[in-house]
């Protein structure tokens, strides 16, 4: 019974385990061998404070905290399986949206040498401001009104988003009605020999 004094709890509790199937009671085990056990075997207390679950995040990242107490030196934490620093009980980790923008489900577990001992899981919902642009150019550029998607890809990067924000075939179509515009542009210019024309016109008046 003294390998729990020597830091081996898991054995010692194993031991303590085994007297008490042959007959072993409360008063066969020495208080601090007893007190020791219990607390080696003891749930770790572990927990999401923040974000709530199914909280609504309008960022591409977010922090999420969270406490955690246990009786077991050996205990790590774990968020989305790397493990993260816990500093006074209390532990954090950045969250990235899904590059689909799909909702997804943290999860954060307790593991000791490899023994998964306690987990709590967070919903998050990532919707950004320019989701509901981008959704509304898609719809225009499936209907053919490359004009009035691009308007809505302007807004919606006005409101934060980049390119991978946009599905590529609404990136490429977009592109291709800024290159017909473009063509149209350069097509109603005047050439060069009609701008010599105006030039000389000016001169004579």
């Amino acid at each position: 019974m003294a390998k729990g004094l020597d830091g081996d709890w898991d054995r010692a509790s194993a031991l303590v385990a085994a007297a008490r199937q042959k007959g072993a009671t409360d008063s066969d085990v020495p208080s601090a061998l007893a007190a020791g056990v219990r607390k080696w075997d003891a749930p770790p207390v572990l927990a999401i404070d923040e974000p709530k679950d199914g909280a609504t995040v309008e960022t591409r990242e977010v922090v999420l905290r969270g406490h955690f107490s246990s009786g077991r030196p050996t205990d790590r934490v774990t968020v989305d399986g790397k493990e993260v620093i816990v500093r006074d009980g209390v532990y954090s980790a950045r969250i990235s949206a899904d590059p689909k923008g799909e909702d997804r489900t943290v999860e954060v577990a307790v593991v000791d040498r490899g023994a998964a001992r306690g987990t709590a899981t967070c919903k998050l919902s990532f919707r950004f401001p320019w989701t509901a642009s981008v959704s509304a150019a898609l719809d225009l550029g499936l209907g053919g009104d490359w004009k009035g998607a691009k308007a809505k890809v302007d807004a919606a990067r006005s409101a934060g988003a980049t390119d991978g924000d946009f599905p590529e075939s609404l990136r490429a179509g977009v592109a291709r009605y800024e290159a017909s515009l473009r063509r149209a542009a350069e097509e109603a210019a005047p050439g060069p020999h009609a701008q010599g024309l105006i030039r000389l016109r000016r001169e004579d008046v």
